[in-house]
């Protein structure tokens, strides 16, 4: 497959959605962007400015221009919209963190919840309700203020209060290492099996992905994948990107290329294994390696995680994963 930018867009190689997470700021002031991104992919997810710090900053304040514009990008381009996310541990603004009464606490989180999702009720086809909840490499839930305060069930509840806003969205928990250590996994299965025991209303689970160029194993991450695919959830592969996470390695070498397209296609390969009608699609985390949050929340000089170079090109990647998806 010659590399050639003139080739049919990535989402053409697929069956299921294709998507990425967008930085708003750039979607709005670059057009070089905003153009690629409606060619690329099918399938959009708000990296940051659907989340509650972002968009409700203050009790009695809700910001949305952001999240409209969004909206209204991906209907002029015919994009499919996963809302993230409406519960985030890392995303709680100041004044839910000082609300020390356990029943006005609840009923302020209600409240978001079901006035984000019923003002884009049609318009999001999706929500991650709930993110990283369970704890990071663990069997037990992550500890936190407002888990103190309203007990671990509220995490049920809030998809509940999700369901009552729009009966129709589909409504997913979200996490990372998941696909990683058996402890986490499990504690998944649990928590996903006693919902399942409550009625409580999950649609799909996002396995985030963020991944190594050898770690998790293979055999690993299929056969934690299947435990969830087997209770006939739908999978999202919600955040995918291949860390290069060494820096001692500064220039991006050919043998790296060939191993970053290698994983890719293996990650491709493992998804296609998930039954057709549970594939709710795959999506990177961040458009191209310019603006990949790895180098800004770890503050790397050197990562080249995703399909796309700094300069929008097709790197060996791309091939390695749409020759996976086949």
């Amino acid at each position: 497959m010659a590399q050639n930018d003139d080739e049919k867009p990535l989402y053409k190689y697929s069956k299921h959605k294709i998507g990425a997470a967008i930085n708003i700021k750039t979607l709005r002031n670059d057009s070089v962007y905003a153009t690629f991104v409606a060619r690329q992919f099918n399938a959009l997810t708000a990296e940051n400015c659907m989340k509650m710090k972002q968009i409700h900053p203050n009790r009695d304040t809700f910001y949305w221009d952001d999240t409209d514009y969004l909206v209204k990008y991906c209907i002029k381009n015919n994009l499919r919209l996963h809302g993230h996310a409406l519960y985030w541990h890392e995303s709680v603004p100041d004044w839910v963190k000082n609300i020390k009464d356990s029943a006005t606490l609840e009923q302020q989180l209600k409240k978001h919840i079901q006035t984000v999702v019923t003002r884009y009720k049609g318009k999001v086809a999706s929500w991650d309700v709930v993110n990283e909840f369970i704890a990071p490499v663990s069997d037990s839930v992550r500890q936190t203020s407002i888990i103190t305060l309203l007990g671990a069930d509220f995490v049920q509840r809030a998809f509940i209060y999700a369901r009552a806003a729009d009966p129709d969205v589909k409504l997913f928990y979200n996490d990372f290492l998941l696909e990683a250590f058996d402890g986490k996994n499990a504690a998944l299965i649990r928590w996903l099996d006693d919902a399942k025991t409550k009625n409580i209303p999950i649609d799909g689970v996002g396995f985030q992905m963020h991944i190594g160029l050898d770690w998790p194993d293979s055999a690993g991450i299929t056969r934690r994948l299947q435990e969830v695919v087997k209770r006939g959830y739908l999978i999202h592969f919600s955040e995918l990107d291949i860390e290069n996470n060494n820096e001692t390695r500064s220039v991006y070498t050919d043998s790296f290329a060939i191993a970053l397209s290698s994983r890719y296609r293996t990650i491709a390969k493992i998804y296609m294994t998930v039954p057709e009608k549970q594939r709710y699609g795959i999506t990177f985390w961040n458009v191209y390696d310019k603006e990949t949050w790895l180098k800004r929340y770890f503050k790397r000089k050197y990562e080249w995680p995703l399909l796309f170079d700094e300069n929008y090109k097709r790197k060996k990647a791309f091939y390695g994963f749409v020759s996976g998806l086949k």
